[in-house]
């Protein structure tokens, strides 16, 4: 059973973006006690929602750009900007090494709050830390960001 919950789960999320064309819309799945998916009646982006190491349910808001994933950076290419995140939560499937793209609309968030310059961010970023990337979802586990931020320690 705990298989094919998360075969509906990613099912779910993967129509996710379909949904924000979508006007005045419900779309509730319920599976123990957690939103997967849903629609505001004022055609707001769907929500995407997860539950987080510790037991938080993070939710994100949805639309083009509905894909996003937590957990240690690895693989770090400073020169090309791009990075790996072993998915520790997000819409990804559980462990997942996500291959991250960034480009020249990319925000890059530090710890304290503060957006910075690419440089910057990826001087500070190390194979370990642990990182949030937000974006659009490529092929396989690839991930177009188009915000990244290196959390808290």
């Amino acid at each position: 059973m705990g298989a094919s919950i998360f075969r509906t789960m990613y099912f779910v999320l993967r129509l996710a973006p379909l949904m924000g064309a979508m006007r005045n819309c419900t779309l509730s799945l319920i599976f123990i006690g957690a939103v997967l998916a849903g629609c505001g009646g004022t055609g707001t982006a769907p929500l995407a929602s997860t539950t987080a190491p510790g037991g938080d349910v993070v939710t994100r808001s949805g639309g083009e750009d509905n894909a996003w994933v937590t957990g240690p950076a690895s693989n770090i290419n400073r020169t090309a900007r791009t990075f790996s995140i072993k998915r520790q939560s997000g819409t990804f499937p559980i462990n997942a090494l996500v291959s991250i793209k960034t480009n020249s609309t990319t925000r890059y968030r530090m710890p304290t709050g503060e957006f910075v310059s690419s440089t910057r961010w990826f001087s500070t970023l190390t194979t370990g830390r642990r990182v949030e990337a937000e974006g659009s979802k490529g092929l396989g586990n690839t991930l177009t960001a188009t915000k990244v931020k290196i959390e808290k320690d």
